[in-house]
């Protein structure tokens, strides 16, 4: 086992070099290794790679993007410094929920746990302050089935259209004389009965619309 200060060369450690190492400890670690007399004094691979990602993490980073991150279900982040005034919001990757940090801008000061920001036109992304609400979660439960609501009786709708184009195409057919309903009524009877108009007038309707 070799000791501190020790010296040798590159080609009796199994090296194919021939410069001269000495045997030295790592200043942060205190990790005993090899390491050529140029690099006396260098840190360790390990507390090397440490020291390059704090020196480039956050606003440093190649990647840096200003601190917004998609979530990927709608939600945005953004990256705080821990000198941020809003940094107690942030999770341990110092990350706080932009629509969060924009209201807690806006009120001028961090957010309770059991303060909710919600979203009035349900998109997710659009935090714009007037967008943002700040409500207690069983409000924001509240607007979100008045959401889910609306959003089954948009899908009605849209249900309810195609249904109505399909009848019509029902009656054009019967119209000229193509036998595509089992139904014996005449074609003026049937839209009679069920819309109280002509198709032609029904037609423009659904075009209209």
């Amino acid at each position: 086992m070799p000791n501190i200060g020790d010296r040798t060369n590159e080609s009796k450690l199994g090296y194919s070099g021939r410069a001269a190492c000495i045997y030295e400890a790592c200043p942060e670690c205190g990790k005993t290794r090899w390491v050529r007399i140029r690099q006396l004094g260098s840190l360790c691979n390990k507390c090397a790679a440490t020291k390059r990602a704090i020196n480039y993490q956050g606003e440093l980073s190649k990647r840096w993007k200003g601190g917004r991150i998609n979530r990927g279900d709608g939600y945005v982040f953004i990256t705080l410094n821990p000198a941020n005034p809003y940094y107690p919001m942030a999770s341990s990757r110092n990350r706080v929920l932009a629509h969060r940090l924009v209201m807690a801008i806006h009120v001028g000061r961090c957010l309770e746990s059991w303060e909710v920001v919600h979203h009035k036109n349900g998109i997710k992304s659009d935090n714009r302050l007037e967008n943002l609400e700040l409500v207690t979660n069983q409000q924001n439960l509240t607007y979100e089935r008045q959401m889910q609501a609306i959003q089954e009786l948009r899908l009605e709708i849209d249900e309810l259209k195609q249904v109505i184009k399909l009848l019509f195409w029902h009656i054009r057919e019967l119209r000229q004389g193509n036998p595509v309903l089992s139904s014996g009524d005449k074609p003026d009877k049937c839209v009679e009965t069920i819309y109280g108009a002509s198709c032609d007038e029904q037609d423009d309707e659904i075009v209209q619309s």
